[in-house]
Order: structure tokens, then C-alpha cells, then sequence
């Protein structure tokens, strides 16, 4: 079924833990890694569910991880966000 969204929240990573917070304050939840009983529970709070992918919810915010990471003088970045982790194994 159709419905208009006003307030969505974004979790990065697995963030099924976090449905019961999101319930109370958005209409959607963004996140990864979640099983099929957890959307049915989702569902039946009135919470619509988005998964796009553990990797995928994170990959957005690593670049500025990177970024402040590097102003840390004792810390080396190494940055690998090029590498798919979609396609290891």
C-alpha cells in the first residue's frame, strides 16, 4: 500500500535494534541487515522498513570519517572505501 512519508530515519549499518525508537518518531526507517521477523514487527508498529544493505547504509558517511580521521596527527588512514565489500569471498 501507497503512503505519503513526513519523517524517515536513517541507521547505518544493522540498526534493526533501533525500530522501536524509529516507530515512535518517523514513518520509515533506513537500515541494514534486517531479518523478515523484525519487518513484520516494523510493520505492525506502523513503520515502514527500507533495506538497502549493511554496506550500503554505511558507505555514505565514510568519506567524512576519513576526512576527520586525517586531522589526527597520531593516526594513520588508510582509506579503502574504493573496495566493494559486496564481492569479498
Amino acid at each position: 500500500r501507497k503512503r505519503e512519508l513526513d519523517r524517515v530515519a536513517v541507521v547505518p549499518g544493522s540498526g534493526s535494534d533501533f525500530i522501536e525508537a524509529a516507530a515512535e518518531a518517523a514513518d520509515a526507517l533506513v537500515t541494514g541487515d534486517v531479518s523478515h521477523h523484525r519487518v513484520v514487527y516494523a510493520l505492525d508498529l506502523g513503520l515502514a522498513i527500507v533495506d538497502p544493505g549493511h554496506a550500503a547504509t554505511e558507505r555514505p558517511g565514510m568519506p567524512g570519517l576519513v576526512a576527520l580521521a586525517g586531522t589526527i596527527p597520531e593516526v594513520e588512514v588508510v582509506d579503502l572505501t574504493h573496495i566493494d565489500p559486496e564481492t569479498w569471498g
